[in-house]
């Protein structure tokens, strides 16, 4: 027999639905919106025009809406509550520990600070939508926007693809010639053929940032339309079959402008999946164990691949092999290796959220030429970051995926197999106009806000104008009655669950600060269960259960405290120190770094910008024959330096080593040298495989004329290069390679 309907008091269905709205409003704002880690001071401000508007997010912006996200947790728990229902408790523990495991990390590094904050609130929008989607209303929502949100992605695609890459390229090939000089690229180099190939391949990079992670997002939402089109088609409603089936055929033109062959194949399983599902389990029992067990193996599969691509296909020979699954497997198992010299504290608690770089790079695959900063794999980042915090969330992950499977299969098992036992989708109400108004236009004003000077253009602001008008639309459309049956609810928010639990065993998408967001939700909404499951059952209202809102409330404000606000005045201040630095007010600048300092430490960013503007005092009192000046502050430029150094910090290393040279150099100290000397060592003995770190070891020692010391280094960088042939863009340019063999062949003489 299906479930026993519910009914809910009026005035707690519009509170669902109101929180509902806000929520579906925050994701897709993640998923339409671009975030920067480093929105100051990714390079030298003074580079910039100073009336060139930012368009995007920063780290504040996303600290305020994982605060937001939170909050949702604690509203959608309290209202869920209020309409008779009981706390996912297993599923918040789980996620809980994680958060503990964040906030522990917090206080080690910036990046430990932004990352941790941004999955804090991914996992408090995943407990969000854990408890809205079990009630039938704001499911509807949460389903038909999600899946609108196509039809934006597909637009901002096409328009980059076909109008602003095509300029891009235009520009690129007016000033190649200066590009190359400013790289200090040889014309027909690795590298400047490789750029110039990577720069004129019309994907779609420049839509989201990162095409895989891109492909990721619309083939989970893609898979989600089609188990609409299939549930109209089976329940014989072909006309209305055509709205869910534009945004099948949208979806999967997108994916294929990624050129992502993971995220087409994750695509082709949840097809799959849905397609197969919809018109063969219908009515059968069998459908309640074969659904949950089709999502996990399709995980497995993912694994699968990885794993056993190097006994498939074996080694590759060249940069045109199959490469994407071997680095896949070599990034496992540098985690692995970083995993197994952990000391067992970071073993207990990971390395942190966003630190697994500076670890991989020293025990990394010597064949493999990139420094990562995800293993690419959802388990494995959440288990070397944050130790059992990240088990504990890899389990809510795997667990919702089952229980979506589950409950999908049970609705399934109960649907008629005749498929004609509802009404045809009823006309759009009010009431869903509204809401739906109200999603699209939170959502798409904020995006403009944010990007207004980049939307300005004709094609841009069109495009924009179709996506209010296609997601206030459709949202409203698919929400309406009788458009979703419960079993292609159920199969929707399966299908997307699997597609990316599937894809995100090779793939970044749980990592990248927008998509994680909306993947997240995802996974939650799936692993809820049956709508009602929990709902209205004896009236169970344990006074306890009450504990979980306020806890998250709790949290969302210490969160405030101790993240959002202080990123809002960190910010701010390298706003203003990027400010009167290009105003020509370096000392100002200094002072406001410092204020930023102050606020996070730990952020190896500012600390050497500090330090590079402090070397720029240094290298003037030299010109002007001041050497005592010059001493003091380069002093204390390398004081700052070692004092707020991190663990793992190669590059606060580096740069100090670069100071003690070029300033031993100019002053004719030759105790500084041999401290730069020191330094490349240590620099070195944690990035054992950095090509330009032992080539800049290198050369000091055959300007120090220590040539058989340099001659070592030399053989050692050719060595490094050579297995740097999967990315010749990786390898020594020409004019390194011409010099390193010449004082090779002399140092043998």
């Amino acid at each position: 027999m299906p479930p026993k309907a519910v009914t809910i008091e009026p005035d707690r269905q519009w509170l669902l639905t109101a929180i509902t709205a806000l929520f579906l409003a925050a994701v897709l704002v993640h998923v339409i919106t671009p975030i920067l880690p480093e929105l100051h001071w990714d390079v030298d401000p003074r580079s910039d025009r100073a009336d060139m508007p930012i368009t995007t997010l920063g780290p504040a912006g996303a600290a305020w809406l994982a605060v937001l996200g939170v909050m949702l947790a604690a509203a959608s728990m309290a209202a869920h509550l209020r309409a008779g229902g009981r706390i996912a408790w297993r599923s918040s523990i789980l996620a809980i520990l994680g958060v503990l495991v964040c906030f522990h990390h917090m206080g080690r590094h910036f990046e430990c600070v932004h990352r941790g904050g941004i999955w804090i609130g991914a996992v408090g929008y995943a407990l969000a939508a854990a408890h809205l989607a079990q009630h039938d209303r704001p499911r509807r929502y949460i389903i038909a926007a999600m899946a609108a949100i196509v039809i934006p992605l597909t637009l901002r695609t096409a328009i980059y693809v076909w109008i602003e890459h095509a300029e891009t390229v235009q520009m690129f090939l007016k000033t190649e010639k200066q590009m190359l000089e400013a790289r200090g690229w040889d014309y027909g180099s690795p590298q400047h053929i490789l750029y110039r190939r990577r720069l004129m391949f019309p994907d779609a990079t420049g839509a989201f940032g990162l095409s895989n992670v891109f492909a990721s997002i619309m083939a989970a939402l893609t898979t989600m339309a089609a188990a609409l089109t299939a549930g109209l088609a089976w329940r014989r409603k072909w006309k209305w079959a055509t709205a869910p089936a534009v945004l099948v055929a949208s979806g999967v033109f997108t994916v294929y402008l990624t050129h992502s062959k993971g995220g087409a194949g994750a695509l082709a399983g949840g097809f799959v999946l849905v397609l197969t599902a919809t018109p063969l389990l219908r009515g059968r029992r069998a459908a309640r164990w074969l659904l949950p067990v089709a999502a996990m193996l399709m995980v497995l599969a993912a694994i699968a691949a990885v794993l056993l691509r190097p006994m498939l296909l074996g080694a590759p020979t060249s940069p045109d092999s199959e490469l994407s699954l071997m680095f896949r497997n070599q990034y496992w198992q540098g985690a692995v290796a970083v995993m197994r010299h952990l000391p067992l504290k970071d073993k207990l608690l990971g390395v942190g959220p966003g630190m697994f770089k500076p670890h991989y790079i020293m025990h990394k695959n010597p064949l493999n030429p990139e420094e990562i900063t995800s293993t690419h794999n959802v388990l494995l980042d959440y288990a070397a970051m944050l130790g059992v915090g990240g088990l504990a969330w890899s389990l809510m992950l795997l667990g919702w995926l089952w229980r979506g499977g589950r409950a999908a299969g049970e609705q399934l098992a109960l649907a008629r197999p005749g498929g004609t036992d509802d009404g045809d989708p009823q006309p759009v109400e009010r009431a869903d106009t509204l809401i739906a108004l109200a999603v699209a236009g939170m959502a798409m004003v904020f995006q403009m806000a944010v990007m207004w000077p980049a939307m300005l253009t004709p094609e841009s602001f069109f495009g924009w104008c179709m996506s209010i008008i296609a997601v206030m639309a459709l949202t409203a459309a698919l929400a309406s009655r009788n458009w979703m049956d419960t079993a292609s609810m159920s199969l929707a928010l399966l299908g997307a669950a699997a597609v990316l639990m599937m894809h995100n065993q090779i793939e970044m998408t749980f990592y990248h600060d927008g998509a994680g967001v909306a993947a997240l939700a995802l996974l939650g909404a799936a692993g809820t269960g049956g709508i009602g499951e929990k709902i209205g059952k004896a009236g169970e209202k344990q006074r306890w259960s009450w504990g979980w809102p306020i806890g998250f409330a709790v949290l969302a404000i210490a969160m405030v405290f101790v993240y959002a606000a202080p990123m809002t005045r960190y910010q701010d201040e390298l706003a203003q120190a990027a400010r009167v630095l290009r105003q020509g007010d370096p000392m100002s600048a200094q002072a406001r770094l410092q204020r930023a300092a102050g606020i996070f430490p730990a952020d190896p960013v500012i600390l050497r910008w500090r330090a590079t503007l402090k070397m720029e005092e240094a290298m003037y009192h030299a010109g002007q024959h001041r050497p005592d000046l010059a001493r003091q502050r380069t002093d204390e430029a390398v004081q700052w330096l070692e004092h707020d150094r991190r663990p793992y910090d190669v590059g606060a290393m580096r740069f100090e080593a670069q100071i003690q040279h070029r300033m031993g150099e100019m002053l004719g100290e030759s105790a500084r040298i041999d401290r730069a000397v020191t330094l490349w060592k240590q620099v070195l003995a944690e990035n054992p495989y950095g090509l330009q770190d032992h080539l800049a070891l290198a050369d000091l020692f055959w300007s120090m004329g220590r040539h058989d010391e340099a001659k070592t280094l030399y053989q050692r960088c050719i060595m490094l290069s050579d297995d740097a042939f999967l990315d010749p863009a990786k390898q020594l340019e020409s004019k390194d390679r011409q010099r390193v063999d010449d004082r090779l062949s002399r140092s043998s003489r």
